[in-house]
């Protein structure tokens, strides 16, 4: 296990080489989302072409919204407030991307 010390804004961060790792559910689990949700739109569109066009419409919205500054700056804070605290911020984007297209959906 190798440690890295940063040194940023008056706190030393200690990031570990093997945390690497820890973000492996978090990668299968985007990964299994896009799978249901194109195994979705393909079923639906298969015999509707206009429904794959809105979905991929609407996949690429989604994704030009998720990059919006508002949501960047939420993340942003949280991921800093969480520093200052010395608490772990993995995970913070994940589980507000969840939340928030829950609510869109």
């Amino acid at each position: 296990m190798i440690k890295y010390h940063v040194m940023k804004e008056g706190y030393i961060l200690t990031v570990f080489k093997n945390e690497r790792l820890s973000w492996l559910p978090y990668i299968a689990i985007v990964i299994l989302l896009h799978v249901i949700g194109f195994s979705f739109l393909w079923i639906a569109g298969k015999d509707h072409h206009i429904l794959f066009g809105m979905g991929i419409l609407a996949y690429t919205l989604g994704l030009r919204h998720a990059f919006d500054a508002d949501h960047i700056a939420a993340i942003d804070n949280t991921v800093r407030k969480l520093l200052q605290q010395r608490k772990d911020p993995s995970g913070v984007g994940f589980y507000f991307s969840i939340g928030h297209s829950s609510v869109v959906f």
